[in-house]
């Protein structure tokens, strides 16, 4: 075999990866029978690789073989061993791409979906991938030109219609990412991911009862996805049922004990429900896993500064808290400010409390929240006298 290949790189060279594919399938055939069944398919592309050396294809087969496996780096060998040998070779690209991207490797992962494309323009899976990693990138106008590339060449993609709706919220285009979830999900009604992101995109329109539905659905599909539930907590928060919305911010938990946002959103409900006590310690536990997240030191220093059970008040803890939250906030969110200057009165640092409330108060009312602002102007009066404000 080897011999005719090196007949017709001589004479005929364009022939040769013709006559590889051809040979490849009864080459497999014969080894198949004349060894018994392999263990697996990557024992019989690593024994036709040995009796053919040249063979591109079987080193693209293995290098897929190795990499549904989980053997990445083995797989990415393979890859470059088939465009060593065939350099025009699109999918090889392309598969080299997707295990770069397993790897992190995000800049050689694009440079091969670019070749890929460079030789097959029409290649939409390479189009949708180029696009997942720009996103990685944070290239999200280059991503989302990806993703519509790829719908163009094929209409029915429903992954590259559900990745072009995320990459579409993430620009603030609710109502077109919203259309693209549900295109996605009229091809394949059950994509728990369209389903979730559709879910996501219906809760920042306020379409509660429509996206519970589909946290439902999604949950349906797929019982084990944590962030599913938290959103359904979050959704059922919104709607006052406090009580299935704990049920699911713990069963997150369940799953994923380290899910910060869901220790800070299950402290939220538990203290609509008077167990301070609880949404304490899950406040503290959103911190541990992650110290620098604004919102759960903003709710534990509010928690310690305005308690009505004297025992849990701690008003220097809530100062620490609030002055973290208030300089990631930048100095800039009247709710922050507003904790800090409650921290401040619990504290016995009235002059501080009142300034801060007088910042926090001048801020609310330029971002016009009225609401917020006749709060913090009523816990005004009480440090002006003082006196610290405590929740009844």
């Amino acid at each position: 075999m080897t011999t005719a290949f090196g007949f017709l790189e001589r004479r005929k060279p364009f022939l040769k990866p013709v006559l590889c594919g051809v040979l490849l399938v009864p080459l497999c055939i014969l080894t198949w029978q004349q060894c018994g069944m392999y263990a697996d398919v990557e024992t019989l592309w690593q024994t036709t690789i040995r009796l053919n050396p040249n063979c591109w294809m079987a080193y693209n087969h293995l290098g897929n073989a190795l990499l549904q496996k989980g053997n990445v780096d083995e797989a990415i060998a393979q890859f470059q061993k088939t465009l060593q040998i065939k350099p025009d070779y699109a999918v090889a690209h392309y598969n080299l791409g997707n295990a770069l991207l397993q790897k992190g490797n995000v800049d050689d992962a694009i440079a091969h979906y670019q070749k890929a494309l460079q030789i097959k323009p029409d290649y939409a899976e390479a189009c949708y991938n180029l696009g997942n990693a720009l996103l990685q990138k944070g290239d999200v106008d280059e991503a989302i030109s990806h993703y519509q590339k790829a719908l163009q060449i094929k209409p029915d993609y429903a992954k590259a219609h559900n990745n072009l709706g995320s990459a579409l919220l993430q620009k603030g285009k609710v109502d077109e990412a919203i259309a693209h979830f549900q295109k996605a999900l009229r091809i394949i009604p059950d994509f728990a991911g369209a389903h979730y992101n559709l879910g996501t995109a219906l809760l920042q329109k306020d379409n509660v009862d429509e996206a519970i539905a589909h946290f439902q659905m999604v949950l349906q599909i797929k019982p084990d996805f944590a962030e599913a539930h938290y959103n359904l907590g979050n959704a059922l928060l919104k709607k006052g049922k406090v009580d299935e919305a704990i049920s699911h911010f713990q069963k997150a938990l369940q799953i994923i004990p380290d899910y910060a946002k869901a220790h800070n959103n299950l402290g939220n409900a538990l203290l609509q429900k008077d167990k301070v006590d609880e949404a304490i310690s899950h406040y503290q536990k959103a911190l541990q896993i992650n110290p620098d997240y604004a919102e759960a030191q903003n709710n534990l220093a509010w928690v310690l500064a305005t308690c009505p059970q004297a025992s849990l008040r701690n008003g220097n803890k809530a100062v620490e808290l609030a002055l973290r939250a208030n300089q990631l906030a930048g100095d800039g969110n009247p709710a922050v400010l507003g904790t800090l200057a409650a921290a401040y009165a619990e504290a016995g640092r009235f002059p501080e409390a009142v300034a801060t409330a007088q910042r926090a108060l001048q801020v609310a009312e330029t971002q016009s929240n009225p609401a917020l602002a006749d709060a913090i102007r009523s816990q005004m009066k009480l440090y002006q006298a003082g006196l610290p404000f405590h929740l009844h």
